[in-house]
């Protein structure tokens, strides 16, 4: 997805946030556990500002995980806030130069070479860092058994789990041992 010189030159004319949108199915690497369905969706504005430009807007994506619990498929729809400025030159480069620090959180990507903001590297930093560490297909999810490894959401098996951790067995054969007879 890029923003192109058209939308450009009129932020640049007119110093107004320019409304843009746009769609598109980005080949984004999101691990081994995620999976993008769909076209991702953009709306957001470009503003001029001192660095160069800036992006602000709205992803919406659909994604697919396995719940870790039981393995089933779960579609997650996300939208996720995008913010990001794009300048001719990177601001650590301009940094050095000024011996200034950047105090603003806001990520900084350089102007493609045709002067076109491509959006692929900030929609890929949004949603990485959107993505949710543990996926569930609900809250309470039973899970599967780990000796039959039947689904527990919809049967409950009759196999007996040893409640405990493992790493505590020699303690508790200690604990047996000073039990009197």
């Amino acid at each position: 997805m890029k923003v192109g010189r058209v939308t450009l030159l009129k932020a640049r004319e007119t110093w107004q946030p320019q409304q843009w949108s746009g769609q598109g199915l980005e080949a984004l690497d999101l691990g081994k556990d995620f999976r993008v369905l769909g076209p991702l969706e953009v709306e957001g504005t470009v503003q001029r500002v001192e660095e160069g430009y800036r992006f602000q807007g709205q992803l919406k994506a659909l994604i697919q995980a396995a719940c870790h619990r039981c393995l089933q498929k779960v579609d997650l729809p996300l939208e996720v806030p995008l913010d990001g400025i794009f300048s001719s030159q990177l601001l650590e480069q301009r940094n050095m130069e000024d011996d200034v620090e950047d105090e603003s959180e806001i990520p900084t990507y350089l102007v493609n070479s045709e002067g076109e903001l491509d959006l692929h590297d900030l929609v890929a930093d949004a949603l990485l860092l959107a993505l949710p560490m543990k996926v569930l297909c609900q809250e309470d999810c039973q899970g599967l058994c780990p000796l039959c490894g039947s689904y527990q959401n919809e049967q409950s098996c009759a196999c007996q789990v040893e409640q405990g951790d493992p790493r505590l067995a020699p303690l508790l054969a200690l604990l047996k041992q000073k039990e009197p007879s």
